[in-house]
């Protein structure tokens, strides 16, 4: 999944991206939201994009502060953001709505192919954060990760919260 991230990373990122560093609590001052992520997962990106790997790149994540959280338009846009590196993304039709840590939400899953290899997917949009923005999180990994790492995982996704 480490190409996944790092090429949606190069894509994405307008601004200059922080060397890749070790995981805990990362914080988007500008998306208005943090997230505690396990100590050992791999972590880049700037203060609108933050990548994160497992330490086997078998497991990548995003997570994008936006402006707008139209989800159409967000899944559009993720679509294409991906296309370059994820081939096959096919998206579940049942949305999930949900509240985590006072912000308002909806999933979706999925599944998508990476270099060939299967993965399956979840896409997250969030809001509003601490800056009144949404923040998007996209996730893929190996069935075979999720089903050793998925608690992990999302354990990891409950801590996603609003921050000033």
């Amino acid at each position: 999944m480490k190409t996944l991230t790092h090429l949606v990373l190069a894509t994405a990122a307008a601004a200059a991206l922080a060397p890749a560093a070790l995981a805990g609590t990362q914080t988007s001052k500008s998306g208005g939201f943090a997230i505690d992520l396990p100590d050992a997962w791999k972590v880049q990106g700037n203060d609108q994009v933050i990548g994160v790997d497992d330490p086997s790149d078998q497991m990548g994540m995003l997570l994008i502060s936006v402006d707008k959280s139209d989800a159409k338009q967000v899944i559009a846009g993720v679509d294409k953001l991906l296309a370059g590196t994820v081939t096959d993304i096919h998206w579940g039709k049942k949305k999930k709505s949900f509240a985590l840590n006072g912000m308002k939400g909806v999933s979706i899953d999925g599944s998508a192919k990476v270099k060939g290899q299967p993965v399956l997917t979840t896409l997250i949009i969030l809001g509003p954060t601490g800056t009144g923005k949404g923040v998007i999180a996209f996730a893929g990994a190996q069935p075979a990760w999720l089903q050793a790492h998925g608690a992990e995982m999302l354990s990891a996704i409950k801590t996603l919260r609003p921050t000033k």
